[in-house]
């Protein structure tokens, strides 16, 4: 990240753990890889690689505002796509609608209930 963005590291990536804790769970398969860093980028939205995500930096959110702003869409999204995209991948990009559509709903899976949802 970041050096300006130090603080807002832990309210934004903190969930991690977590979330691969509860992703080996629900997916019956433990994390594939040796690790997985989390990087922030200038621009664009998120994009995974085998054991890396890369994300733009304006996602990112202090604690005062994690509440209301969360990136745990986000973070959860492209950590779905270690299984969903990298570990099983497509045969062709005409199918990449799959990875998406389980990443989706893995990050559905993970986002804290709301009213109405």
């Amino acid at each position: 990240m970041y050096p300006k963005d130090a603080a807002k590291a832990v309210p934004t990536y903190g969930k991690t753990p977590k979330m691969m804790e509860f992703f080996n769970r629900t997916f019956g398969y433990d994390y594939p890889w040796q690790k997985y860093d989390q990087i922030s980028v200038p621009s664009g939205g998120g994009a995974e690689s085998t054991s890396a995500t890369a994300m733009t930096h304006r996602i990112m959110v202090d604690e005062k505002n994690e509440p209301e702003f969360s990136a745990i869409g986000i973070v959860s999204h492209e950590l779905a796509h270690q299984w969903w995209g990298d570990l099983i991948t497509l045969r062709s990009w005409a199918h990449t609608w799959l990875n998406e559509s389980f990443a989706t709903y893995s990050d559905y899976l993970v986002l804290p209930p709301r009213p109405g949802r």
